[in-house]
């Protein structure tokens, strides 16, 4: 048997959800792992991107990762240029 830690859970029985790790993501599997958690995603542009493979990847974001919030916020995240 293999337990999964606390923090890495998303869903809790209160109508709250821990904020995902977006950074580094595809803007598709960040959409996709914010709306699974029961968030709204908000994407913006950034910067531009340190490398060539980073384009259109993950920044930063806010509310941060492993944050407890209602279900149905706002994530706001920043893709590199």
């Amino acid at each position: 048997i293999t337990a999964t830690p606390a923090s890495s859970l998303t869903a809790t029985t209160d109508g709250n959800a821990r904020v995902p790790d977006l950074k580094g993501l595809s803007m598709q599997n960040a959409k996709s792992k914010v709306k699974t958690a029961g968030f709204k995603p908000v994407f913006r542009g950034g910067n531009p991107a340190p490398a060539l493979k980073q384009a259109y990847t993950v920044a930063s974001q806010k509310p941060a990762a492993g944050e407890l919030l209602p279900k149905g916020q706002l994530i706001n995240i920043i893709l590199y240029g």
